[in-house]
């Protein structure tokens, strides 16, 4: 998923209007299909024209559809057969909801490494160790994953504040913000205005943002110096979070493993404070 075809688009991301950025929508939604389509079949799938369809490759920089489709099916190759396991392993077509939303978690876990690599983790990792603050930003579909990353990660961190409303106390936050603070922001659709604009505030002020979000045309990617993409399935008015929690889970016990003094304290700190106020029941 780290070839040249989705780094052109992500580069190209702000020339894509209109009909091509529809067609680049469906590209990346849809790119494993359009990579064995021919350039009439890709047009009238994603509901654009040929013309645009050869538009958009030019616009990537390529000579034309041929050379494009060539690199996004080399791309896609080593995914076929991951593809091929899952359906083998699920078997036969589900027969209910249930089924249907554990076979579709099941792709986008099997899925996951092909999105996110260690190294980009460990760069992560350290950012959050050195960060003076952190603030974890996450509004509507994405407050979940807020708060979920931030009470696991202020666990072991101690430094680490959830925003998932904008409210007075925000405008201090980003007074005292600057370049060793880190913000954390889960973007997915329909992309809050209010978070984009939390982001770009933050931004000015000089703080490092690192955003976890479905697609490479994101809009909170151009604040952003350290993407995470990680795309989710929606089922009617459900969207399918099991890969980003997973994500979470994979940073914050990487966290664990290298800092583990700091995390062991700032653990012990923890469970003082939940001891100190009696904030669990105990039976």
């Amino acid at each position: 998923m780290y070839g040249s075809f989705f780094q052109r688009i992500k580069e190209k991301s702000s020339e894509l209007k209109g009909k091509q950025f529809i067609l680049a929508e469906y590209l990346m939604a849809n790119y494993k299909r359009a990579a064995f389509m021919n350039s009439s079949c890709l047009a009238k799938n994603a509901k654009v024209s040929e013309a645009t369809v050869n538009r958009f490759a030019n616009t990537l920089g390529y000579t034309g559809f041929t050379q494009m489709i060539n690199e996004l099916r080399t791309s896609v190759q080593s995914e076929l057969t991951t593809l091929d396991r899952v359906q083998e392993k699920i078997g036969a077509k589900s027969q209910n909801i249930l089924e249907k939303i554990i076979q579709e978690e099941h792709k986008k876990l099997l899925d996951l490494p092909n999105y996110i690599k260690q190294e980009e983790i460990d760069k992560f990792i350290q950012d959050i160790y050195t960060a003076k603050k952190i603030f974890v930003l996450g509004f509507q579909i994405s407050c979940s994953l807020a708060w979920y990353f931030g009470y696991m990660l202020g666990k072991v961190t101690g430094k680490v504040q959830v925003i998932s409303q904008l409210t007075a106390d925000t405008h201090s936050l980003i007074n005292i913000t600057d370049n060793e603070t880190l913000i954390i922001a889960f973007a997915y659709p329909r992309y809050p205005n209010a978070l984009l604009n939390l982001c770009e505030s933050f931004a000015r002020r000089g703080a490092v943002i690192v955003s976890v979000t479905d697609s490479l045309l994101s809009p909170v990617i151009k604040y952003s110096k350290q993407t995470f993409q990680i795309p989710v399935n929606c089922i009617s008015t459900v969207d399918q979070l099991g890969p980003v929690l997973v994500f979470i889970q994979a940073v914050v016990l990487e966290y664990n493993s290298k800092f583990e003094e700091n995390a062991k304290d700032n653990l012990a700190s923890f469970e003082e404070y939940t001891e100190t106020h009696k904030i669990f029941y105990k039976i």
